[in-house]
């Protein structure tokens, strides 16, 4: 199966644009031979951090970039382990207009109810839109969101690798910082554990989002070719139950790209596994 949306393809190799025979037969052998490397993992992978947030003012935030400020396609994921006070609109993400006023988000995911299991509202383009699905308190959970901006029923959930289509929604053009952990006007704050995010600029398949939720357990996101990709203390060796280093690296593509850490949040040794 393709990770690039190609299975069902016949007598065209979309990779090389060339069709006919040769893209039939070069399928054909790359099948028998199990080559398909375009996104093999990296063996030298390991997670062992994630960021703890106190449900009271911790949070993260990226300086308004001009990637995450175009307008068009985005998907983004993440790994979150919310505890049992972290309901009603606790935000895990979210990217406003313009400037910083409460309301006028293009891209939120959020805790949306008030008891466990909860489900998730993703918010954007003033369009609230929410899930079925459910994540429980003090577990790990994989959550990815992909908007096809502007296509009906462009906007997929991914909880634990189950995907659920939720609806329409625009990714407008905007100037605003990238908040991870609270609501854009300093509310509704996350309580509980985040790490690896990642952020794309184009839709990830479904088949993407499963093999990155990986029955469970993080994997390398290098092969996917994230423009931000913030592991929350991997590779910077952070000292556990402290704010240092006080941000966090971006390993995606995008040349610096900083996530601020803001009023502590905490290193932990707990991720998913």
């Amino acid at each position: 199966m393709s990770r690039h949306g190609n299975s069902g393809y016949i007598g065209k190799d979309k990779r090389t644009a060339k069709a006919g025979v040769y893209g039939l037969k070069k399928h054909y052998l790359e099948r028998l031979g199990g080559n398909f490397l375009l996104k093999a993992p990296s063996s030298s992978f390991d997670n062992k951090w994630s960021l703890l947030f106190d449900g009271a003012d911790d949070y993260l935030e990226v300086a308004s970039s001009a990637d995450l400020n175009s307008a068009g396609d985005i998907t983004i994921s993440a790994w979150i382990k919310p505890d049992s006070s972290s309901t009603n609109f606790k935000f895990i993400w979210t990217k406003v207009d313009s400037g910083e006023s409460a309301g006028n988000r293009q891209y939120s995911l959020y805790i949306r109810n008030g008891a466990y299991p909860c489900n998730l509202s993703v918010y954007g383009g003033g369009i609230q839109l929410n899930s079925v699905g459910t994540v429980e308190a003090d577990v790990w959970s994989h959550v990815a969101v992909t908007i096809e901006s502007g296509a009906t029923n462009g906007v997929k959930l991914y909880i634990n690798g189950s995907a659920e289509t939720l609806g329409t929604m625009t990714v407008s053009s905007h100037d605003s910082t990238f908040f991870i952990g609270r609501r854009e006007d300093s509310n509704y704050e996350f309580a509980g554990n985040i790490d690896e995010v990642g952020v794309w600029r184009s839709v990830l398949s479904a088949s993407d989002v499963g093999e990155i939720y990986n029955s469970g357990t993080p994997t390398d996101l290098a092969p996917y070719s994230p423009l931000y990709w913030w592991r929350m203390g991997d590779t910077q060796s952070p000292t556990v139950d402290t704010s240092t280093p006080t941000s966090v690296n971006n390993n995606g593509s995008v040349s610096g790209a900083t996530a601020a850490l803001n009023n502590g949040p905490l290193y932990k040794e707990d991720v998913p596994s």
